[in-house]
């Protein structure tokens, strides 16, 4: 089996950090930076406050905690951590689950010397885990595995590239793009729009970052209606919109929502209920609001 592993970069990652990591720790170790970037620092956090650290340090998990100029920054800030013997690194979001089968399928592909690079598209869940995200979302590449060697840096986060020895991005490689591995059924579980207090905080931060690129008032204009909606506004929701993405339809093209016709990876599964309960208490601050 090849060495594989894994680097998380992390915020407030909870509740998702402690599933996400159940789903990978046996497939190889995880490395960590933990801590906000430049723009969260300036907004007065220092560090998580959710749990975060309560995770990492209960899973031992490798970690280096700050502040960080962006991810870039903070990527790199872990590499010292990683295993010398180590073949790939395995970028993963703290809001990622995997399923067994696919990794153990990932791991094959990388055991036969023939990959340094792959992609994959994500079943981004909005609003809860009935639907995902389609259109742009799914057709992006979702850079994750790299092949890795002693002195490797993140050469930048978006998207997740290190350079080969050559100086060119391991992608323009022997890369596994994402169209191959959807068609070989490699997805991962990305949660990212279910919870109203982490899609706020996605929004205030991409806002900052690219005001002319975001919808405005997205929260209150598209997700929080489309959550609490019934089908017939969630198509005039989408309609509108051309989907249900912060970024202006304009520039990112239509990302409607589509049911879920799969199967929730086993460690989702697991964590369900205390998901799903928090996510109605959360929606429900929002009800008796609307009341």
């Amino acid at each position: 089996m090849p060495r594989v592993t894994f680097g998380i970069i992390v915020l407030n990652g909870m509740p998702w950090l402690e599933p996400c990591k159940q789903s990978i720790a046996p497939y190889g170790p995880i490395v960590c930076a933990e801590g906000p970037v430049e723009w969260w620092a300036t907004q007065g956090r220092t560090t998580s406050t959710d749990g975060t650290n309560e995770v990492l340090n209960k899973f031992g998990i490798p970690t280096v905690h700050g502040t960080f100029a962006e991810k870039d920054e903070e990527s790199n800030a872990y590499m010292p951590l990683v295993p010398e013997d180590t073949e790939f690194l395995f970028m993963c979001d703290s809001d990622e689950i995997w399923d067994a089968g696919t990794l153990e399928g990932i791991f094959k592909a990388l055991d036969s010397g023939d990959v340094d690079s792959m992609a994959f598209s994500p079943h981004t869940f909005y609003g809860g885990f009935e639907r995902v995200l389609c259109g742009f979302e799914e057709e992006f590449q979702w850079h994750r595995v790299q092949r890795w060697y002693p002195g490797a840096k993140w050469a930048t986060h978006r998207p997740p590239a290190i350079n080969a020895p050559d100086g060119r991005p391991w992608r323009e490689h022997r890369h596994v793009d994402n169209v191959e591995t959807r068609r070989r059924g490699w997805r991962f579980a990305h949660p990212s729009y279910v919870l109203p207090s982490q899609v706020m905080d996605k929004v205030v931060y991409y806002c900052a970052r690219n005001p002319d690129r975001v919808i405005p008032d997205y929260f209150q204009r598209v997700y929080l209606p489309w959550v609490l909606g019934n089908d017939i506004a969630r198509r005039i929701i989408e309609d509108e919109f051309d989907g249900v993405h912060e970024w202006l339809p304009s520039l990112r093209g239509p990302c409607r929502t589509r049911k879920f016709d799969g199967k929730l990876p086993y460690w989702l599964r697991q964590h369900l209920p205390e998901l799903q309960a928090q996510l109605e208490t959360e929606l429900n601050e929002y009800r008796y609001q609307t009341c």
